[in-house]
């Protein structure tokens, strides 16, 4: 009698010690036993963050453990890396800046630490938007990763911010010509850069080197534009850093043969119409 009211007693306690209401909280944050997780969108989730909480779901139903390769990866970016290292058991988003909607860069913004993925995403979507918002009127901020899971290739969450833009003004013989893009190859801090300059079509307008000696708010430029029709050397200055973008604004005068180039590089350069 007494055995039976044991084997009794043993499958009452244990049947109570199943995993499903984990399962189902972890489910509802789309995080699982794997440490990462890869599926594709059709589309970029840019719109309002009660929208995107919502067409989310059906994605995160699909995803599948991601590769080892592609985790190795993302835990060799730091700020990705971070991301990934905090708590499994809250909710945590990250946005880029669209790169469809604008030349800007690949700015990143991510969230931790929420109850509910909609908090996750209203936070980081805010943050990364206010960012978006600097760099141009039709900038806009897609969901790139959500609880573990991952939505692009690893390139979309390297850090891009060597990509500056960048206005140029050409004055030759009375006659003056605009051009505007982005440069790659300046650090955020700018010390001794090489730069190249892409118009907004992508085409190469000028390769060149910023050199600030060190450090300092003053340095020397060179530049080779248009295939080496125009080459000059001038000087340059760093007059503010934008906290947000992690970049300074500067401005650049170059005497070239027949006549002089005037540049403004960093936010300021989106303020030119």
């Amino acid at each position: 009698m007494i055995k039976i009211i044991f084997i009794l007693l043993s499958t009452v306690l244990f049947s109570g010690c199943v995993s499903n209401p984990v399962n189902q909280i972890t489910n509802s944050l789309g995080i699982n036993s794997a440490e990462a997780y890869r599926v594709s969108l059709p589309y970029s989730m840019n719109n309002q963050a009660l929208s995107i909480d919502d067409l989310i779901k059906p994605y995160m139903r699909k995803r599948k453990p991601a590769s080892a390769s592609f985790i190795n990866q993302a835990h060799n970016i730091k700020f990705v890396n971070n991301w990934l290292n905090k708590d499994s058991n809250k909710s945590k988003a990250m946005f880029n800046i669209d790169p469809v909607s604008c030349n800007s860069g690949s700015h990143r913004y991510s969230s931790w630490n929420y109850k509910t993925n909609l908090g996750a995403i209203t936070s980081a979507k805010n943050g990364c938007d206010k960012v978006a918002k600097k760099m141009g009127v039709n900038c806009k901020c897609r969901l790139i990763a959500l609880n573990d899971t991952f939505f692009y290739a690893i390139n979309s969450y390297k850090p891009h911010i060597d990509e500056m833009p960048w206005f140029m003004e050409v004055v030759e013989g009375g006659n003056l010509s605009r051009v505007s893009g982005m440069a790659t190859g300046l650090s955020g801090n700018i010390k001794v850069d090489g730069f190249s300059f892409n118009n907004k079509s992508g085409r190469k307008v000028c390769t060149g080197k910023f050199d600030f000696h060190g450090g300092g708010s003053k340095g020397d430029i060179t530049i080779n534009c248009f295939n080496g029709r125009l080459t000059g050397k001038g000087k340059v200055i760093k007059t503010e850093y934008d906290e947000d973008l992690r970049m300074y604004s500067g401005t650049a005068l170059v005497k070239i043969d027949t006549g002089e180039m005037r540049i403004v590089y960093g936010p300021n350069a989106l303020k030119i119409k």
